[in-house]
């Protein structure tokens, strides 16, 4: 079972966007738990929740720090998920998503993968993160390889909105 946490406060366009990023996934996850802090003005309405091809639990609460919010979501996670993905409501993933960091996780027995938000632009760091990179080992021009620092994750650039602008 695949679970995804989401903590979202007063962005209901951003929120909207992801289930649809999550609905269009080629492995949907079962079960997408969103932690709500927004203003009562600014929350999804019901009506908003019923047309996904999973099950959202849908949590209002004062908590206004995106971590908590968080481990409130992880907290209601379901003891038959599987895998399990916490992203943010304003980011955009490309329709493998899921697909691709689940098979990671199988292929390389790894306890946590990162992935990239397509909606993101990318800039060429400065030469003092440089150092940084190096030392983290985020150096590797290698995607899909295990470095010392963690899996470069392959993504299909195709799909990336960053390259068909």
């Amino acid at each position: 079972m695949i679970t995804v946490v989401i903590a979202t406060r007063n962005r209901p366009k951003s929120l909207k966007n992801i289930l649809l990023c999550l609905e269009n996934q080629s492995l949907k996850p079962s079960e997408v738990i969103i932690v709500d802090s927004s203003l009562v003005s600014n929350r999804l309405n019901h009506a908003d929740l019923l047309n996904y091809n999973f099950k959202i639990k849908y949590l209002n609460t004062k908590i206004g720090s995106a971590a908590k919010q968080r481990n409130m979501g992880l907290e209601n996670v379901s003891k038959e998920t599987s895998n399990l993905f916490i992203l943010d409501d304003d980011v955009e993933i490309s329709v493998d998503y899921i697909a691709k960091l689940s098979e990671t996780l199988k292929n390389y027995e790894a306890i946590g993968v990162s992935g990239i938000a397509i909606n993101e632009k990318f800039k060429k760091p400065k030469n003092n993160l440089s150092i940084l990179k190096k030392l983290f080992f985020l150096d590797s021009p290698n995607e899909g390889v295990i470095t010392k620092g963690g899996i470069n994750i392959p993504i299909d650039r195709k799909s990336t909105r960053l390259n068909s602008s």
